[in-house]
């Protein structure tokens, strides 16, 4: 097989896999990761099943990528939210902007449907999201970037382990979300992420 044909084949297994993909997110997006089979994946994106398999050898497989992307999206964009804003905000400022951000993804980008999804996905532990559970993802970065400045800064205490506060971020957010997710519509996450966080930077600051 010569090199022009071996390009042609695998532009074409590219084109096939995003076609899988965007078909399996569309639909779990709008059904759910349960409630979506194969066979209408497959159905959508208009291919035989058993090139499914060729390059994703389970549902799961695919789910963990979607949410994969999604995930790493997101935090690309709450980064060049904060590097957007002016040169010289406080730390303290930059948290705030961080959390109003991450609340509007979530409420009118992403949504709790989707949310709920990601949630169960990690309770049941099938499917492997750990970009997505663990503290290697770019959230846990921006954080943490902006907690150290605080610090040099003296806007936040410097008795504190830089990572342990990060955390303490990181579990204040999942918090807020699963409360949203359980008792949403009635529970209005913009109201509630701003009275908490001012609560939990208390414990942040400079005394």
């Amino acid at each position: 097989m010569d090199q022009a044909t071996r390009i042609a084949r695998s532009t074409r297994a590219d084109r096939t896999k995003k076609k899988i993909y965007e078909a399996g997110r569309e639909l779990f997006n709008r059904d759910g990761f349960d409630n979506v089979s194969v066979d209408a994946i497959v159905e959508r994106a208009a291919v035989a099943k058993g090139t499914f398999y060729v390059h994703y050898p389970t549902k799961d497989v695919l789910i963990a990528e979607v949410v994969s992307e999604l995930v790493d999206q997101l935090d690309i964009g709450y980064q060049a939210h904060i590097d957007a804003l002016p040169e010289g905000t406080k730390a303290v400022d930059l948290l705030y902007a961080l959390v109003e951000k991450i609340v509007e993804a979530m409420s009118v980008a992403i949504g709790h449907d989707i949310i709920r999804m990601v949630y169960i996905a990690q309770l049941t532990q099938t499917v492997d999201i750990e970009n997505v559970s663990g503290y290697n993802r770019g959230l846990y970065g921006t954080l943490r970037n902006i907690l150290v400045r605080g610090v040099e800064t003296c806007e936040f205490r410097a008795d504190l382990d830089i990572d342990l506060l990060a955390g303490h971020c990181v579990l204040f957010m999942r918090g807020l979300l699963y409360e949203w997710c359980a008792r949403s519509p009635a529970f209005d996450l913009g109201a509630h992420a701003e009275r908490h966080f001012n609560l939990l930077l208390q414990g942040f600051a400079c005394r």
